[in-house]
């Protein structure tokens, strides 16, 4: 039995049982094969790539379970900081949308050329 793959094991057992005195028909004691055989189960592997570190903590915190691990109260932390953080942004724009503009600002981007032509105009 060198090559297990080239030889037939219904045929070896029924020539080993023919060879018993007394046992009467060696293919009473072979299970028949199954004529459907069923296809073997379905191997393979599924990815999943999500961004946890982008998604809100409410969300991460419902998907962990669905992994076998345990919510996290350190991702609700993060995104409060994150929050204001965002806050504190947006409430710097808003004051630099609200403050008057600079004086120096405006002569500074005006090139001294066209303040010149404009003065001798």
């Amino acid at each position: 039995m060198a090559a297990p793959d080239v030889v037939d094991h219904r045929k070896v057992v029924r020539f080993h049982l023919s060879t018993i005195r007394g046992i009467g028909n060696p293919d009473d004691y072979i299970i028949p094969e199954n004529p459907n055989p069923q296809p073997p189960p379905f191997k393979g592997n599924i990815g999943v790539n999500l961004p946890l570190d982008k998604m809100p903590s409410d969300i991460v915190n419902q998907i962990l379970p669905m992994f076998g691990l345990q919510p996290s109260a350190e991702l609700e932390h993060r995104d409060t900081m994150d929050a204001v953080g965002r806050m504190s942004e947006a409430a710097n724009h808003a004051s630099n949308l609200l403050s008057p503009a600079d004086k120096a600002d405006e002569a500074s981007a005006a090139p001294e050329e066209m303040q010149t032509r404009m003065a001798g105009v």
